[in-house]
């Protein structure tokens, strides 16, 4: 897990506490979960400190604002079936799903632009060839809200909320650490 810029701050949680004086965000991390002993792990099988799946804890946390319509799955047996090794064709494979059952909500950073050349746009242009119809995609964060904030981290109005579960629900015990 620590591997992964992008997973990591689902255990190592980065949240939104306040502004500095010069209107800087202030982030807070909550730890959730043993980080060491999560790698490798698949997030269905990562236990955070507070009793739940990691994935549970994510949606526990975010009940409030998504609704209780929201589901969530785990794509781990999808991903197996479907290229897991080799980006390019699962990318094709997702964008096709696009054209008719689905919506991708996506965002790339200027950071990502070798995945965009090299993935992104050749499976758009391979789906888009033989199925006749372009993907559907939304623009997730509009570009000049880019720069605003921490996209890796829950904003301000989850603050409260993650600090209330990680208070009410604090282990009773941690396991020791190595001195």
């Amino acid at each position: 897990m620590t591997n992964n810029e992008l997973k990591l701050p689902l255990g190592k949680l980065p949240v939104e506490s306040g502004k500095d004086k010069n209107n800087n965000t202030i982030i807070e991390n909550h730890t959730v979960i043993d980080i060491t002993g999560s790698q490798g792990k698949p997030m269905s099988e990562i236990i955070t400190h507070y009793g739940m799946s990691l994935p549970e804890f994510h949606s526990h946390l975010m009940r409030p604002w998504l609704g209780e319509g929201v589901t969530t799955v785990d794509e781990a047996d999808w991903i197996d079936r479907n290229s897991r090794n080799n980006i390019l064709e699962q990318y094709k494979k997702v964008l096709a799903l696009t054209c008719a059952n689905a919506i991708m909500l996506e965002w790339y950073t200027p950071s990502e632009l070798q995945f965009g050349t090299e993935i992104f746009e050749p499976a758009f242009n391979f789906v888009c060839q033989k199925i006749g119809v372009r993907p559907l995609i939304v623009e997730l964060v509009p570009a000049e809200r880019d720069v605003e904030r921490n996209w890796n981290s829950y904003p301000f109005e989850v603050y409260e909320a993650i600090s209330q579960l990680v208070t009410v629900n604090k282990p009773s015990h941690r396991p020791e650490q190595p001195s």
